[in-house]
């Protein structure tokens, strides 16, 4: 119903209690977008790592999406790899894995 009614919002929930509302173009997703364009770096060249549908255009939209073993199943169909849980450590492997020392 929000979303009907403020179409220029983007709205969603990033935690059974939470619920954030902010303009449509200012999100996870636009940010990463922007950092690309201010330092150059290709969207192949994006690794986002997720665990709530606060993430998911973010993970759409990076060359690599990452979603927490944690996420929402939604989350995790969105993305490209599915890695262990925060509390597993699941960034500190991917990162491992994709750079090695």
């Amino acid at each position: 119903i929000l979303k009907e009614k403020f179409p220029h919002l983007s709205i969603c929930r990033s935690h059974a209690n939470f619920l954030e509302v902010m303009h449509k173009n200012a999100t996870k997703g636009s940010a990463v977008r922007f950092l690309e364009d201010y330092f150059g770096v290709q969207t192949n060249e994006v690794i986002a790592f997720g665990d709530n549908f606060n993430d998911l255009d973010m993970l759409e939209h990076a060359g690599l999406g990452v979603a927490m073993g944690n996420a929402p199943d939604e989350i995790k169909q969105a993305a490209n790899v599915v890695t262990v849980t925060n509390n597993e450590d699941g960034l500190a492997l991917i990162l491992e894995e994709k750079f090695p020392e």
